[in-house]
């Protein structure tokens, strides 16, 4: 096996580790970056033109 490709039972078991590490239980997914993207740039969506200067961290609670 070569050194940087992983069987489909370690990426596995990577995975199960990262995940009991979340606070959510899960990794992210593309609908958890997009949801937030959405609320600060489409105003169809919701209106976030008076939030300014702000960090808003989408981690799943990982820097808690």
């Amino acid at each position: 096996m070569q050194p940087l490709k992983k069987s489909t039972a370690e990426v596995h078991k990577m995975v199960v580790a990262m995940e009991s590490q979340m606070t959510v239980g899960r990794l992210g997914e593309p609908k958890d970056i997009s949801t937030p993207i959405a609320f600060l740039c489409l105003p169809a969506a919701c209106d976030a033109s008076y939030i300014t200067s702000q960090i808003i961290t989408v981690d799943g609670g990982s820097i808690i």
